[in-house]
């Protein structure tokens, strides 16, 4: 593919002359967070129609508050106006940090509420990521417009050194349940207080792929009133959750493995009939598809060389927000891409794909075969399968027949309802003369890229074109798109946040074109 290659040095130089308009983009235009100081990265819900929601951080602020307490704050969106928060206190001398692992909003009986899952654990940073955190506890809570918070329980991870990459939450509104019966026969089948949370992560060591399903109740909780002491004790072998009188729902219902030697991940929430999915990148030539409800890989990404995959994004070609209701024809023609940010040679490779195929073919686990379709195993493989599928037993025909030939030829990409390759489905290859250190993909076409400069970058991945506006933020280590109004730019000092209009830039970046 003939792709023109960006040289940014060249172009850095050419707009030199263009500084005093970043000047007008440099840091913020305000500064909502003034004096606080984050742990760990922000996690927001905004509605992308009418462009409300909530911010939430986890505040340190040594001046304020004591050793082994942290105080999750929430902000409305788009005022800024502080709305409540929730003190957590931890036991003395405890050596576990707290991390925002899960916040997202839900409509329940007629408002709309905030879920909150945050995880005690030991930080994971083995390339200089101090976001990472090995999950050993996970507390819930729920925000309430009334800004009322309850507390729903908490369940101990520490088994599995699960580190968390993302998470969702579904209840039987949401997303048809159907296969939960078939991974989780024995959970608790309730109407829809009953809510779930899917973390998709990995474990420590050879980073095998995991998700975890959790399940709690909304209609059993206990209102959070000034700061919650959480219930942990020391044990012989580290930190337990206590059995104190108080309401506990939660409990882990599901696990399956997504792969190994996993190093970046993206599970699309839109359009529906791709949630199921999730694309990960592992280290090696090829990028996996799963099916995250039963663990099994059904589709694979092709490359033509050797390279690392570390960052994934899905946009759109018309670079709208599309209706929820849209079919998968309609849903083709608006362009769905997945974008991977590579490493090879030392340089970095921007590519975009079409996921047109993922729409038009249709993989369902629930479908039947034919008798004369079906793959028998021996019963030593059928044993070994077994351990690679808690689910088996209470696994579908159609699922057992795809776990069979994954399990007696796993190199064979036939097999798989999705396989994807550079020939037919690789649009765009752009390489990129600079070293990225964050990245960020907005639902248009846009992809925003920091260096290890502090310079933001930008290139337009669906026509190849390229804008660019310098924005000097010393210590910069991370993006945030906001909505469709703003950018925040984290540093590395105490995770303080930056603040730039977006509808600026992009006003900026189109004047560039």
């Amino acid at each position: 593919m003939n792709q023109p290659v960006i040289n940014w040095k060249s172009f850095l130089r050419s707009i030199k002359t263009q500084v005093k308009h970043a000047e007008s983009l440099r840091r913020n235009i305000s500064d909502p967070f003034i004096g606080i100081r984050s742990i760990g990265p922000c996690a927001f819900d905004i509605d992308s129609k009418t462009e409300k929601g909530m911010i939430a951080l986890i505040e340190n602020d040594s001046d304020k508050l004591m050793k082994n307490t942290y105080r999750a704050v929430f902000y409305d969106y788009p005022s800024y106006k502080r709305m409540t928060n929730l003190t957590v206190v931890l036991p003395p001398v405890t050596f576990l940090a707290c991390r925002i692992v899960g916040f997202q909003s839900m409509d329940y009986e007629g408002e709309k509420i905030y879920l909150l899952a945050l995880g005690l654990g030991r930080t994971y940073a083995p390339h200089g990521d101090e976001d990472g955190l090995i999950w050993n506890f996970v507390f819930f809570y729920c925000l309430f417009p009334s800004k009322k918070i309850v507390y729903l329980g908490s369940v101990d991870v520490s088994a599995s050194r699960f580190v968390g990459r993302d998470v969702r939450f579904f209840n039987a509104d949401t997303m048809s349940l159907t296969w939960l019966d078939i991974v989780a026969p024995n959970r608790t089948r309730l109407d829809n207080d009953v809510i779930y949370m899917a973390a998709f992560g990995f474990s420590t060591g050879r980073r095998v792929g995991s998700r975890l399903v959790f399940q709690f109740d909304l209609k059993k909780n206990r209102v959070i009133r000034g700061s919650h002491k959480l219930n942990l004790a020391e044990g012989p072998q580290g930190y337990l959750l206590t059995a104190k009188k108080e309401v506990n729902t939660v409990s882990l219902i599901s696990s399956e493995r997504l792969g190994s030697l996993m190093n970046c991940m993206i599970q699309p929430r839109y359009p529906s009939q791709l949630n199921h999915l999730i694309f990960t990148g592992n280290l090696g030539s090829t990028l996996s598809i799963y099916d995250w409800r039963f663990g099994i890989q059904v589709g694979s990404i092709q490359f033509d060389r050797d390279m690392l995959t570390w960052g994934m994004g899905i946009v759109w070609a018309n670079g709208q927000a599309l209706p929820l209701d849209l079919d998968s024809e309609r849903l083709v023609q608006s362009g769905l891409r997945l974008i991977t940010l590579n490493r090879y040679n030392r340089l970095s490779k921007v590519q975009a794909w079409d996921l047109s195929k993922l729409l038009i073919k249709k993989w369902d686990p629930f479908e039947s075969i034919n008798k004369e379709q079906q793959v028998v195993l021996s019963t030593e493989d059928e044993r070994d399968v077994t351990s690679l599928y808690s689910w088996w037993h209470n696994g579908t025909e159609r699922l057992k027949q795809l776990a069979s030939q994954l399990f007696l030829d796993p190199k064979n990409h036939d097999i798989l309802p999705y396989v994807l390759d550079t020939e037919e489905d690789l649009l765009r290859e752009h390489d990129l003369d600079m070293v990225v250190s964050a990245y960020s993909v907005s639902t248009t076409p846009l992809l925003y890229l920091l260096d290890r400069e502090g310079y933001l970058n930008v290139i337009d991945i669906e026509t190849g074109q390229t804008a660019l506006t310098v924005i000097d933020i010393d210590e910069a280590n991370d993006i945030y798109l906001v909505g469709d109004e703003e950018m925040f730019v984290s540093t590395m000092e105490n995770r303080h946040y930056s603040f730039i209009s977006r509808a600026k830039l992009n006003t900026q970046l189109r004047s560039f074109r």
